[in-house]
């Protein structure tokens, strides 16, 4: 399998893209209190400035921190499961709720185990049109088993590890 490279900003963009009306929505409510809090009284303006900046502010905070946990931290090298010391012949599992970054680093960085992907997304139950925009931007991982979350279907004392990689559920900023 290729080498999956994260490109630079990746994970704030995909953010963006996934949940692009929301920021839309931010915009237009900016833009409009911009155009109009001139033709309105004193402390309507000033409301119409707070909400401005309390808009402006949440979004730069809530992308900052994406960036920070997303794009710049080694959360994607996942050098943090280094300690583990995972030897060869071992089962890995990796659970996602939709929306897979990781397995294709889980298999490259343990190319001899063997890895199985659990997906509990269910489009009937999860209708954020988030992970739906990022299932269709990013493939399914080969061979992914869709389950419940009722019912993981593993045998019991069959799986060495277990991953349940820093994900949302939702993809969208509060």
């Amino acid at each position: 399998m290729e080498k999956l490279k994260r490109r630079a900003f990746q994970g704030v963009g995909n953010i963006i893209r996934f949940n692009w009306h929301f920021y839309a929505v931010a915009f237009f409510i900016v833009l409009v209190l911009s155009f109009t809090k001139k033709y309105l009284p004193f402390y309507m303006s000033f409301i119409a400035n707070t909400a401005i900046v309390f808009t402006i502010i949440t979004t730069f905070i809530s992308l900052s921190v994406s960036y920070y946990i997303y794009d710049y931290s080694d959360l994607y090298t996942l050098k943090w499961l280094d300690f583990l010391n995972i030897k060869d012949n071992t089962t890995i599992v990796n659970i996602n709720a939709g929306f897979d970054e990781t397995s294709s680093i889980l298999q490259d960085k343990f190319p001899d185990k063997n890895l199985i992907v659990l997906d509990f997304y269910d489009a009937s139950k999860h209708t954020e049109i988030s992970i739906e925009r990022a299932r269709k931007a990013y493939p399914v991982f080969p061979n992914t088993i869709n389950i419940r979350t009722d019912n993981i279907s593993l045998q019991a004392n069959s799986v060495d590890y277990i991953f349940l990689i820093l994900r949302h559920m939702k993809l969208e900023p509060k």
